[in-house]
């Protein structure tokens, strides 16, 4: 996931019910297969983008540690939740020039395990313990990760 993903699924998470591209002269065949793949994980995750609430399950602190967080309104990076009752999708964007790992700590509204897993490999990114609050995460080369947590039960809230 690159830049574009980032804008599109940023677009969503924050309440928009959909995006229209304009793709102009310059748009290319590597973000026409970009948009093919963010399009799939949309689909995927249809219902919690146009049916999930917006929360505030997760933020995200500097490497340094716990002290201060970035700000909700931080230009560099960004946290977003939408959450419904069979799962949530959490949304991290990096647009420090130099990527760092960093902190995403969860809400203590929630207090049972969690597992999240990344929307567009399935892979297991972070598994939280029952009253574990906080997981190290590093974005590497990509700006941008979707995280599912499916609810069940014996599991977050």
């Amino acid at each position: 996931p690159g830049l574009l993903t980032a804008a599109v699924l940023e677009t969503l998470m924050a309440g928009g019910k959909g995006y229209c591209m304009w793709a102009g002269a310059y748009m290319d065949t590597r973000q026409w297969a970009e948009l093919s793949v963010v399009n799939g994980v949309i689909a995927k995750y249809e219902g919690t983008f146009l049916d999930g609430k917006e929360t505030d399950l997760f933020r995200a602190f500097p490497p340094e540690g716990k002290g201060d967080y970035f700000h909700p309104y931080s230009k560099e990076v960004f946290v977003s939740t939408r959450e419904t009752k069979g799962e949530a999708l959490v949304l991290i964007t990096d647009y420090r020039a130099e990527r760092t790992p960093f902190w995403v700590e969860r809400s203590t509204a929630s207090t049972g395990p969690i597992i999240l897993t990344d929307a567009f490999t399935g892979q297991v990114v972070a598994k939280l313990a029952a009253n574990q609050w906080d997981f190290r995460l590093h974005l590497k080369d990509l700006p941008v990760m979707l995280l599912v947590w499916k609810k069940g039960a014996g599991t977050g809230r």
